[in-house]
Order: C-alpha cells, then sequence, then structure tokens
C-alpha cells in the first residue's frame, strides 16, 4: 500500500540510542537463567546507569530486546539496585556467590540496617503469567505483564527471594 518497509523497520528497530545501547551490553553481560531458561535476570547497580549515563526508562527497550531474543524465556526480571556499594559480609554474600563481584569495586560496610538498600525489581511475564500475582507479597504495582516492586533489602537478597517465590509459583501453575 506504499509504506517505506525500511523507514519503518529502521525506526522500530535501528533507533536504540548509544547509553541504551551500553546498558543492554551491561545487562548482557549479568544474564543469568533458571535451568530451564523458563526464567531470565539480571542485576545492575546504580553505577551503571551513572556510566552508561542511561535512564530507568531505557529498561523497558532491554526488555522487549531481551523478549524477542529468547523464545523460551516465561518471566523476565531486572533487579537494580539504587545503592551504590555492593556489601560484602558472609550475612548478606554467600561464599559461592563472592565470585560474582570479582571485577566489581567492593565497599565493606558494617551497617546491617535494611533501610540503607533500595533494590527494585521489574517483572515480564507471558501472557497466560500474571505477574502481579507472582509477586504480590511485594505489594507490587502494574499490569498482569509487566510487575514492578521496590524492596528494602540488598540486591542478592531480593534476588534470591524473588527466584524462589517465582519458583514456588511456576510449579504451581505449570
Amino acid at each position: 500500500m506504499g509504506a517505506k518497509r525500511e523507514e519503518i523497520v529502521s525506526n522500530l528497530y535501528r533507533s536504540r540510542s548509544l547509553n541504551t545501547l551500553k546498558l543492554w551490553g551491561r545487562v548482557l553481560n549479568n544474564l543469568q537463567s533458571s535451568e530451564d531458561k523458563s526464567i531470565i535476570w539480571a542485576n545492575l547497580f546504580k553505577n551503571d546507569f551513572k556510566e552508561t549515563r542511561a535512564q530507568e526508562e531505557n529498561l523497558q527497550d532491554i526488555i522487549d530486546e531481551l523478549i524477542i531474543s529468547i523464545p523460551t524465556a516465561k518471566i523476565i526480571i531486572i533487579f537494580y539496585s539504587n545503592t551504590e556499594m555492593l556489601i560484602l559480609d558472609n550475612n548478606y554474600i554467600e561464599e559461592k556467590d563472592k565470585e560474582d563481584f570479582e571485577n566489581k569495586t567492593i565497599i565493606q560496610h558494617n551497617n546491617k540496617n535494611n533501610e540503607m538498600f533500595n533494590t527494585n525489581v521489574i517483572l515480564y511475564s507471558v501472557k497466560n503469567i500474571n505477574s502481579l500475582e507472582l509477586i504480590k507479597k511485594y505489594n507490587p504495582t502494574g499490569t498482569r505483564k509487566i510487575a514492578q516492586t521496590n524492596i528494602k533489602k540488598p540486591l542478592k537478597i531480593v534476588e534470591k527471594e524473588i527466584i524462589n517465590t517465582i519458583d514456588k509459583r511456576l510449579e504451581k501453575i505449570f
């Protein structure tokens, strides 16, 4: 009907900012998955946004790309901490997880007050799974498809809790 196919494709898929692509690289670098690849997630910290000059709003583009790129994924989660420091303490990070932080700047902190932590969670689910229902105990906002919440705990603890919660809920669904 006269539409300019290449122009449409370019505007839809080839119009990511350099900052979004840099953040996308960090997400890909930190990407993890469940054994069956049905749950995909990545962790980001405040300094990832600073160093890439990207914004939280750029995460929606990244989630969209993950959805297209990983068709086995039923759940996609981005965890991001509003805290610039990583806490290296056996009460917060298990020995097996310490190697995840080899190339990161680690600041030790003795304050175990959870109020200093602030972890955001964005959860996307496929059509037949309700994102809000999956994490309802964390008082999420959003829609059935994309839920968001903020938890006043360290990122690694939030990651473990959310993944365990979702695993249990998915077992009941499937």
